[in-house]
C-alpha cells in the first residue's frame, strides 16, 4: 500500500473504524456487567434466566464483531504499507488493529466464561 492509499484510508472512515473496533470489547464487558446487574432481581422473581443469556450473547457478539472489524476493516487495509519502523501513523494503526483483534477476543471469552455459572447456578445465588 502506497502512502497515498494510507492516506486516504484516514482520510475516509478508517479512523473511526479502528477506534470502534478499538472500544467494541470494553463496550460489550460494560454492557454485559451493567445491564446484567440491572436485570438481575426482575430474573430472580421470575427464574427465566433467558434474559442473562441473551445479553451474554449479544455482547459476546459485540465483541466478536469488534475483533472482526479490526481484522477486516483495519489490519488488512494496512498491512501492505507497514514497516517495523513504527515512526508513521500506519505503523502505529496497525500496532492497534492487532492489539484490538486481541483485546476483543479476549473479552470474549471473558464473557463466556461469565455467562457459564448461569447455567450452573440458580438467578438467585
Amino acid at each position: 500500500m502506497r502512502d497515498s492509499a494510507a492516506t486516504n484510508y484516514w482520510d475516509s472512515k478508517g479512523l473511526a473504524w479502528l477506534w470502534t473496533s478499538f472500544f467494541a470489547g470494553p463496550a460489550a464487558w460494560t454492557l454485559n456487567q451493567g445491564v446484567g446487574y440491572a436485570v438481575m432481581k426482575p430474573v430472580c422473581r421470575s427464574a427465566d434466566v433467558s434474559a442473562l443469556w441473551l445479553i451474554g450473547a449479544f455482547t459476546f457478539a459485540l465483541a466478536c464483531l469488534g475483533a472482526w472489524t479490526a481484522m477486516r476493516r483495519c489490519l488488512l487495509m494496512l498491512r501492505e504499507g507497514v514497516t517495523d519502523d513504527g515512526a508513521r501513523i500506519i505503523d502505529r494503526s496497525y500496532f492497534v488493529a492487532i492489539v484490538a483483534i486481541g483485546m476483543n477476543l479476549l473479552i470474549a471469552i471473558l464473557i463466556v466464561t461469565s455467562v457459564i455459572p448461569q447455567f450452573l447456578l440458580s438467578p438467585c445465588e
